[in-house]
């Protein structure tokens, strides 16, 4: 989105823009302060957090989606222990694989 401002400045130098828009934009006031939070959003935002938070499902959602992304990593290290195995089983290595599949 183009502030007023520098929308003055682009019509300010283009010289095939009429005068009469010009001027238009040089009268129009650019406000110092654009973004502010008032009262009424803060209390509407509040309300819609406590409808949201508030609910038993989210809770259950929050639970099934970390429970979904510890078992995502689980599955990410028991792969690679996994593959560790196997490739100290391939090299010969009897010290090492029984170490890892100790850990498996």
């Amino acid at each position: 989105m183009v502030s007023m401002w520098a929308l003055k400045q682009k019509l300010e130098m283009n010289p095939r823009i009429p005068n009469n828009r010009l001027q238009y934009f040089q009268q129009v006031a650019v406000p110092e302060k654009l973004n502010y939070v008032d009262t009424k959003f803060l209390t509407r935002l509040i309300q819609l957090l406590k409808v949201v938070f508030g609910k038993r499902e989210f809770f259950i959602i929050s639970l099934l989606t970390a429970a979904l992304i510890g078992r995502t990593f689980l599955s990410l290290y028991l792969t690679s222990l996994n593959s560790k195995i196997v490739k100290s089983m391939m090299q010969g290595k009897f010290n090492r694989f029984l170490k890892r599949v100790l850990l498996y």
